[in-house]
């Protein structure tokens, strides 16, 4: 059940790519700031077969992607916390990214390929 996660979602101004990673699954979420900006963390999540969640159990630091007007970009780690999150698929096009630390909700449809 827990492979039901992997592939790539989209949100509200976000991307979110996830992909099964040994024993646990890796849930990596783009936030675009702006036209120009955008911040990245990884969340490293275990499946709890219980709750049918993921949950996370380490973070990346924020990553911060600049657009260069050359068509480039420019990486940088951001002094940004995330709090902890949980990963909820509701079916099988329609994903949850709940942060624990203030409730916060960001609701995710699949990426057909």
């Amino acid at each position: 059940k827990a492979l039901a996660f992997a592939g790539q979602w989209i949100g509200e101004s976000c991307v979110l790519r996830t992909k099964e990673h040994g024993a646990c699954y890796q849930f990596t979420v783009t936030l675009s700031v702006d036209s120009v900006t955008s911040r990245r963390w990884i969340y490293t999540c275990l499946y709890d077969p219980d709750s049918g969640r993921m949950a996370s159990v380490n973070i990346s630091p924020c990553t911060v992607i600049t657009r260069e007007a050359d068509g480039g970009t420019t990486e940088a780690e951001e002094d940004i916390a995330a709090g902890d999150a949980e990963f909820i698929l509701e079916d099988e096009s329609r994903l949850i990214w709940k942060d624990m630390t203030d409730g916060e909700e960001i609701v995710f449809g699949r990426i057909m390929d």
